[in-house]
């Protein structure tokens, strides 16, 4: 906001607010701001609301002010934060008053995000023009039997009428729209997309097709006519998008609406391969994504390798989060970016404008993207800190009550809850808790590779470990024998079981939780990244009624997780299927499951040699420990 104290800037916002209001703009303006609350939940304040409803289009626009305390030009954090609080509020017109002026990479970034900049100049040139004799007539809101209806009404509210309007989008594509829809008033300028499509059906890809090019052409407010009904997949896209709808009657057809039919339909199949604006989340935009880039997303595994710290600092979290977009690496001197929408234009060009570097996008979904915004960019990280902060210092050596008592303090909870936490996001198979001579180090492992995530105080080693041993109903006295033990928990409503063991080392007791997450469920053979023919031929072997399949591979590669796919594909009414694991991750029915139990004496050999007395058709053997084990398995195998 302008200084008070500044009379000239004051004056010019006084006339500027009158101005809106002689062009029909109502102005909401508070000396504190104009609250609105985003889709985060958080508040923001605006300078100025401006809204006008001219009959069947209703807009808001916010108003941004800034001054440059020293005179010199306004730079892109001017605009950017601006911007966000737009985005978080879902207004998509923003005006921003510069004084005296944006410097050149502002300027870029508000002309790519659509915000519409008056500077000191050009508020003056706009306060000085000549106000309007008279406004426009507002629109009945009467039912429209046609498109002619229709573009004379919009035409009465004073837009100007382009039928069959031909655009350049910003990917190079040409466009062409039933009528473009023009309204410039001086302060903004509204352009509505209109297209008729034909009945009976609506589908989903004829409405999204119609979005993506009033994206790539720049054209926010959307008019879609017509006389047949969407599905329910098109109406739920069309309401994410803000695309309003008008039903016009199945009778309502005009001269010559067949040959507009014909050729609208021509358009729509000539670009059905344009970018679209918005795709749907989970699962669809996986899918989504396959489709637009040709192959299977590759950030699977690339995301969760950590970025180092001077790439993470090209791209601020708020943008990260906003675009869903996770900086990854610096690669033949382009950014690699790890984005839920690879394909939204404005989204790179902003990530560009920020970081100064060409963009190479790699596609992720978006839960992705935002699990490792929240681990790399260490928000918790940083609340593990401050819980550990407030831990207050003990002696070396500790009693029994005394660890109790540690274990019990509320910030050795939550750091630990925290840990697992993000461990879970990450969907690190362990969690490593190793004591070194000066620091605590965690570790987690993801996809069979260990990665480096904290460094603690080793003051917090003693409490945390017996956070961990009270849990796993494990001796927190006895520091000297190798100990295992296990625990549940709840993170955000995934329940995951966690396998404890703990081993005495010169700098103290290291710990390793194993993470277990339930809520995953089974994984189909197809999505375990089996080539085309590679899961042929496995299939096939599936189906042999001898021999065996071994499974190899480092912690946390997938090993169990294949088994299990494997015993899913199976007949488990036509065929007896007994495993023996240890421990049990998951429970199948329809099949036996036994769980090792060393000291009732049930280990891998004697269960084995057990199973094979119950006319079993399959086995599945968790682990081949030792030779008897391995010799017990491969001549059932080669007898059947």
């Amino acid at each position: 906001m302008a200084p008070r104290g500044d009379r000239v800037i004051n004056e010019q916002l006084d006339a500027f607010v009158e101005r809106l209001g002689q062009l029909g703009y109502t102005v909401h303006r508070d000396g504190d701001g104009v609250e609105r609350t985003g889709k985060s939940g958080a508040t923001h304040r605006f300078d100025m609301i401006a809204t006008r409803d001219d009959g069947f289009m209703a807009y808001t626009i916010a108003i941004d002010i800034a001054v440059a305390d020293d005179g010199n030009k306004l730079g892109l954090g001017s605009v950017f934060g601006f911007d966000d609080k737009c985005y978080d509020c879902g207004i998509r017109d923003k005006v921003a008053l510069a004084f005296p002026e944006l410097d050149e990479v502002a300027e870029r970034f508000a002309r790519n995000q659509r915000i519409r900049v008056f500077d000191a100049k050009t508020l003056e040139r706009f306060l000085s023009s000549p106000p309007p004799a008279s406004m426009p007539a507002g629109v009945s809101l009467t039912p429209w039997h046609s498109k002619t209806d229709a573009l004379r009404d919009i035409a009465t509210a004073g837009y100007n009428i382009e039928r069959n309007a031909k655009l350049k989008g910003r990917s190079g594509a040409d466009y062409t729209f039933d009528a473009l829809a023009t309204y410039d008033d001086g302060f903004m300028t509204h352009r509505l997309a209109i297209d008729e499509v034909p009945g009976p059906n609506v589908t989903l890809s004829r409405v999204s097709v119609f979005d993506a090019k009033a994206y790539d052409a720049g054209i926010l407010e959307k008019i879609l006519l017509t006389a047949g009904d969407l599905t329910p997949e098109a109406k739920q896209f069309a309401d994410l998008q803000r695309i309003r709808v008008v039903p016009l009657p199945s009778d309502g057809t005009e001269e010559g609406s067949e040959d507009e039919t014909s050729s609208m339909a021509k358009r729509e199949t000539e670009h059905t391969t344009a970018p679209e604006a918005e795709l749907p989340a989970g699962p669809e935009l996986q899918t989504a994504v396959e489709q637009i880039l040709g192959h299977t997303p590759r950030a699977e595994r690339v995301i969760r390798n950590r970025p180092d710290m001077a790439v993470l600092n090209l791209i601020p979290e708020s943008m990260a989060r906003r675009f869903k977009a996770m900086p990854l690496a610096i690669v033949d001197g382009a950014l690699q970016v790890a984005m839920a929408n690879p394909s939204d234009i404005f989204a790179l060009e902003a990530l560009g404008l920020q970081s100064r570097m060409r963009i190479e996008p790699v596609a992720a979904t978006e839960r992705e993207v935002l699990d490792a915004v929240d681990m790399n960019y260490r928000g918790a990280f940083g609340d593990i800190q401050e819980h550990l902060s407030r831990i207050p210092m003990r002696g070396a050596e500790m009693d029994e009550q005394a660890l109790i008592e540690a274990a019990e303090d509320t910030p050795v909870a939550s750091a630990l809850r925290l840990i697992v936490d993000e461990a879970a996001k990450a969907r690190a198979s362990d969690i490593h808790l190793e004591p070194q001579e000066d620091r605590l180090r965690v570790r987690y492992r993801v996809d069979g590779t260990l990665q480096e995530v904290m460094s603690l105080p080793l003051k917090i080693h003693l409490p945390l470990t017996s956070r961990v041993k009270i849990l796993s109903d494990m001796n927190i006295a006895d520091h000297l024998r190798p100990q295992d033990g296990q625990f549940s928990t709840d993170t955000k409503g995934r329940e995951i079981d966690i396998r404890v063991a703990t081993v005495p080392t010169v700098h103290g007791e290291a710990t390793v939780m194993r993470l277990l997450d339930k809520s995953l469920g089974l994984i189909d053979l197809p999505h375990l990244g089996f080539s085309k023919v590679a899961l042929a031929q496995y299939e096939n072997m599936l189906k042999v009624a001898f021999g065996m399949i071994l499974v190899s591979g480092p912690t946390g590669s997938g090993k169990t997780t294949t088994l299990y796919a494997s015993i899913n594909q199976m007949d488990r009414t036509s065929q007896k299927i007994i495993t023996i694991e240890d421990p049990v991750e998951y429970r199948f029915p329809n099949i036996i499951q036994i769980q090792v139990n060393p000291k009732a004496g049930l280990t891998f050999a004697t269960g084995l040699r057990s199973i094979l007395r119950l006319d079993p058709d399959t086995i599945l053997v968790g682990e081949i420990r030792d030779g008897e084990t391995a010799r017990i398995a491969v001549q059932s195998a080669l007898t059947g």
